[in-house]
């Protein structure tokens, strides 16, 4: 089942992705493209960082 929902989950990610990359290439500049780019990938980065903190001090399920 999960196989089955892995799917459509990742059209719908994807889909999202680039319809709000092709919104910010049509309506503002390429610096703010770079921006959305730069931030989504701190975020990518950081964000395991602050799920192992969370687990550190917390239950599994709190996390």
């Amino acid at each position: 089942m999960l196989f089955l929902f892995a799917i459509p989950y990742g059209l719908g990610a994807g889909a999202i992705d680039a319809s709000v990359n092709h919104y910010v290439a049509n309506n503002y500049s390429g610096s703010v493209m770079n921006f959305l780019h730069c931030f989504y990938g701190v975020g990518a980065v950081i964000s395991p960082s602050i799920m192992a903190l969370a687990l550190k001090y917390a239950r599994w399920n709190e996390g």
